[in-house]
């Protein structure tokens, strides 16, 4: 019957792409409220679904070509923009910086002047914004390249940071929850993810508001673990609240 109740959510989904907890309230009457969100919760982390404040839909599935970053590149890019300029004050000469792959993270390097840096990313197109700075060295680690997030991830990577020193990691997050943390899609960027954090002297997470409450199959960090939130607005007062019982830097327009 469980199994059976999951299915029906997802057969749900796959038509409506998001539902409400009270959509499916409307359409499980015989099902308590605390058991659906049990369920999407479990789907969550099995990485059929995102959870959203209220509710579920689907997870993007993986495509075949770097198409669907682009496109995602062009998504909110307001608020990647002023995420982006909030960033840029803590980056200073002569830094080592780690710029995460993401699309908040490209806006970022795009708008790095010429500082000179010593840039180190795992995202070909963010190395590639920061070689634009003749004042740049621009380390690229190799690795297997995700064709979904242009970023690579893996053992090579891994083996590579062992080499290098970190000042200021901008680390990118697909969602956050205050039950989950910081979660990605991919177990092997989040080793990554999670290597840079324990490495870099000053760790900060640049956080669209739209991925709040949304929970992805694997945590690399929560709250306590790094150093600055950046979001672009104010977050709810509860997210508020818990960052701030971890002394965390959290700053927003």
């Amino acid at each position: 019957m469980k199994q059976t109740r999951r299915d029906f959510i997802l057969e749900e989904l796959n038509k409506h792409n998001e539902l409400r907890i009270s959509e499916l309230i409307a359409l499980l009457p015989d099902v308590s409220e605390m058991t659906i969100r049990r369920d999407l919760d479990f789907l969550a982390k099995k990485g059929f679904l995102v959870r959203t404040h209220g509710g579920a839909k689907l997870l993007p599935s993986s495509p075949d070509s770097a198409y669907d970053f682009d496109t995602r590149a062009t998504l909110n890019k307001t608020s990647k923009s002023i995420i982006a300029k909030q960033a840029l004050s803590f980056i200073d000469n002569e830094c080592s910086i780690f710029f995460d792959a993401g699309s908040t993270t490209l806006e970022l390097a795009q708008n790095i002047s010429n500082l000179k840096i010593h840039g180190i990313t795992n995202a070909p197109n963010v190395g590639i914004e920061l070689l634009k700075n003749p004042n740049a060295q621009v380390i690229l680690l190799g690795g297997i390249l995700n064709k979904s997030t242009l970023s690579v991830a893996g053992a090579i990577p891994l083996q590579e940071l062992d080499h290098l020193n970190i000042d200021i990691a901008f680390i990118a997050a697909s969602g956050f929850s205050l039950t989950s943390g910081f979660t990605n899609a991919y177990s092997d960027e989040c080793s990554l993810k999670q290597k840079v954090i324990n490495m870099a002297k000053h760790v900060i997470i640049l956080l669209d508001i739209s991925k709040l409450n949304r929970v992805l199959p694997f945590t690399f960090a929560r709250v306590g673990d790094v150093h600055t939130i950046i979001l672009n607005q104010k977050p709810p007062q509860d997210i508020l609240e818990h960052i701030h019982t971890q002394n965390v830097q959290l700053i927003y327009p």
